[in-house]
């Protein structure tokens, strides 16, 4: 321990006597020294309050860490830790316990002794189940132990005890989710993606404070089914269904009236499900990785759509209503066919980036000249040679990308000078 970091301690135990025996709260916590090496903890392991150990290399903890009897927070990520000993049971103050990016295979039976545990970490470890009583800690609310080995949730979870706000365990080899999940009522968000469930427990629709699901990559997950469950969380802001076939999506999901970012990367589909266009609410979709042949006419439905991705989706046109999507301020359309744009995009006043990389694009519309608002232009690794000389019109245009495209080194450099204020790079 460092001489001035001693003295400044003690001072400070002097000026605290009254911390002792305390769970403090968050704003006390953050006012505590951070403590960064075991040596300088068992100095005044009494007085030790925030534990800070993270990336030291340690594959073992000492016996005697039940000393800290006062300890509040212990961050143990980036060690080699294959195991915890018994007595870590003994921090009953503890209330942050993160232990990601260890080779833990196990975690101590008495695990539930941890009375003030409010927080626990445990993603990318080699854990293949959980300590059966974890569902006695009274006061855990969140819990992550995605990327995992995990393959069955704990046979019970204690009614008073069934505070989770936050449950991560995306990444495992679940199969099932327990029907106690119904208990979890203070449950913001939920990730189960890349697992092996089949289906939902039947009582999942008393989770209705989920804020945020995610149900990908489960190929065996019945999504249709699952969605009309998932339709009765109304309080839903963000759903992820990456992977799933579209066609199954049920008019149902129209129910999620508050849902604001639908995510169906990776999905299966011929064309986008109309269901889909009956989200009054939704502001952001993510579509990247979906093939597919054409979008929905009824896009326009979706009067807050400000986001959307089309990605990888191997498009060789876009809808020729697309400019009715008035709202939207981001359209990505990159790695598709396109080989040109529709007129009506013109009438998309309120976009601001365009990001077209990577297409088949010979010739722009001259209606791109009425997008006022735009501000970024990717164009990289089409077939342009020019742009409709209108583009000059776009006075809020910062930056117009044509790196890899058959460009006239002559008209660019006109093009330059005569739009000083916009940065245009080929």
């Amino acid at each position: 321990m460092k001489p001035f970091f001693g003295l400044f301690f003690y001072c400070w135990i002097v000026s605290n006597p009254s911390l002792a025996a305390q769970i403090l709260d968050p704003d006390q916590l953050a006012a505590q020294p951070t403590f960064e090496s075991l040596e300088e903890a068992f100095v005044f392991p009494k007085h030790v309050y925030k534990l800070d150990l993270r990336g030291q290399g340690i594959s073992k903890l000492p016996d005697s860490i039940h000393k800290f009897q006062n300890l509040q927070v212990l961050l143990l990520n980036n060690n080699a830790l294959k195991s915890l000993p018994d007595n870590i049971c003994a921090l009953t103050s503890l209330q942050v316990l993160s232990l990601e990016k260890n080779e833990l295979e196990f975690l101590p039976a008495n695990l539930h002794k941890l009375a003030n545990l409010q927080e626990l970490k445990l993603r990318y470890n080699k854990i293949r189940a959980f300590p059966a009583k974890i569902g006695q800690l009274p006061k855990l609310e969140i819990l992550d132990i995605r990327d995992n080995f995990i393959e069955k949730m704990p046979k019970s979870w204690h009614k008073e005890t069934a505070r989770l706000r936050e449950l991560s365990l995306s990444f495992n080899r679940i199969k099932a989710l327990p029907e106690y999940i119904g208990r979890f009522t203070e449950l913001k968000k939920l990730d189960v993606s890349g697992n092996s469930l089949v289906k939902l427990p039947k009582n999942f629709s008393k989770c209705t404070k989920i804020d945020y699901l995610n149900l990908s990559h489960n190929p065996n997950l019945d999504i249709s089914k699952a969605l009309m469950l998932v339709a009765n969380l109304t309080n839903l802001h963000e759903l992820h269904c990456s992977g799933v076939v579209l066609e199954n999506i049920p008019q149902e999901i129209q129910k999620l009236v508050n849902l604001r970012r639908l995510v169906l990367k990776d999905a299966r589909a011929i064309r986008l499900p109309d269901a889909i266009t009956l989200l009054a609410n939704l502001e952001e979709l993510e579509l990247s990785g979906t093939k597919l042949m054409y979008l929905s006419d009824s896009l326009p439905k979706l009067t807050k759509l400000n986001r959307l991705y089309l990605n990888h989706c191997d498009l060789e046109l876009l809808p020729p209503n697309i400019g009715e999507v008035k709202a939207l301020h981001e359209l990505y359309a990159e790695h598709n066919r396109l080989e040109t744009l529709p007129k009506s995009i013109g009438e998309l006043k309120e976009l601001q980036g365009l990001y077209l990389q990577h297409n088949q694009i010979s010739y722009l519309p001259e209606s791109i000249s009425k997008l006022e608002n735009l501000y970024n232009l990717e164009l990289q690794n089409n077939k342009i040679k020019i742009l409709p000389t209108a583009i000059k019109k776009l006075v809020s245009l910062a930056g117009i990308y044509l790196n890899h495209n058959p460009v006239d080194a002559v008209w660019v450099k006109k093009l330059i000078e005569e739009m000083p204020s916009t940065y245009i790079s080929y």
